[in-house]
């Protein structure tokens, strides 16, 4: 890991240095003056970017495996006209690491009752990432259903 030394010009116009870890929430002196109290807070806004992947479908049920890729942990949702997006049988699922996750769309409603009768359905999900303690950030994606009749 590098260290990258903080430098600023302190309250009196000399440049005060620190090179070094700090734990979160840890205080330090900066050189050459000492006893120089700075208040410094920095905020950290969680990544809200997430990417759709793949998707897989299941002939059988007429589903599809959408995979969608998240930086953090979060909240996933997914929603939109006669379409359910489910992940371990719920709309919305909680994600407790980064990385992938399967969400399971499914057709409702018209949609549903059309691809009971044709056996293909396109259905359009919206998929909403909200990151622990982030913004919300949704994106739409175009999912063909097939089911074998």
């Amino acid at each position: 890991m590098s260290v990258t030394p903080c430098a600023f010009k302190d309250p009196r116009g000399q440049f005060a240095t620190f090179s070094g870890d700090l734990a979160d929430g840890a205080a330090a002196d900066f050189g050459p003056e000492t006893g120089i109290s700075l208040d410094i807070e920095a905020v950290f806004v969680p990544d809200n970017t997430f990417s759709l992947g793949a998707t897989t479908r299941n002939k059988k049920k007429g589903t599809a495996t959408l995979m969608v890729n998240v930086p953090n942990p979060g909240e996933l949702t997914g929603s939109g006209k006669d379409v359910k997006v489910t992940g371990a049988a719920v709309i919305s699922k909680t994600v407790t690491a980064p990385g992938d996750v399967k969400l399971t769309i499914r057709a409702k409603g018209k949609k549903l009752r059309k691809l009971n009768d044709t056996g293909k359905v396109e259905v359009t999900p919206k998929i909403t990432y909200t990151p622990t303690g982030g913004d919300p950030a949704t994106q739409s994606v175009k999912v063909k259903l097939e089911k074998k009749l």
